[in-house]
């Protein structure tokens, strides 16, 4: 679960880079926004 909190952000970024144009802006910024606030979600369930 740790590394899920890394690296979630990271993939995000990648595959929005990556792939941007391929799934549109809008999705890529959809997309990074779920990986950012899953890892803020699991960063909180770490903590406690």
């Amino acid at each position: 679960m740790e590394i899920l909190t890394l690296f979630l952000p990271l993939c995000g970024a990648i595959i929005s880079g990556f792939f941007g144009k391929l799934i549109g802006s809008r999705n890529s910024e959809i997309l990074t926004s779920i990986f950012v606030s899953l890892s803020a979600i699991l960063s909180i369930l770490i903590f406690f």
